[in-house]
C-alpha cells in the first residue's frame, strides 16, 4: 500500500479530500471534491492535470492501491474516452 502523508482532510481551495503520496514515482498528490467529484492529480514532474466526473469509488481505490501510478493509470488514464480531463496551466 502506498504511505499516505496525509488523508481525508479538509483544505482551503473546495478539495474535501486530499492526499500526499510518498512512495509514487510519478504522483505527488491527489485533491477530490467529493461534491463535484473532480479530481486533481500533482505528478512529480510538476504537472497538474483535473479529471471529471469521477465517482469517490474510483478516487478510494487509487489511493489504498499497492500502486497507486499503476492503479491511476489503468482507472482513469487509460479511460480516456470515459472521463474528461484537463491540463492545469
Amino acid at each position: 500500500m502506498a504511505r499516505i502523508v496525509r488523508a481525508w482532510e479538509n483544505d482551503k481551495v473546495n478539495y474535501h479530500r486530499v492526499v500526499h503520496i510518498l512512495d509514487s514515482e510519478n504522483i505527488d498528490e491527489i485533491r477530490y471534491n467529493v461534491d463535484s467529484q473532480q479530481m486533481v492529480v500533482s505528478f512529480t514532474n510538476n504537472t497538474k492535470y483535473e479529471y471529471y466526473d469521477i465517482p469517490c469509488h474510483v478516487f478510494g481505490a487509487i489511493v489504498i492501491a499497492d500502486s497507486v501510478g499503476s492503479c491511476f493509470n489503468e482507472l482513469i488514464r487509460n479511460k480516456s474516452d470515459l472521463y474528461t480531463y484537463r491540463k492545469v496551466v
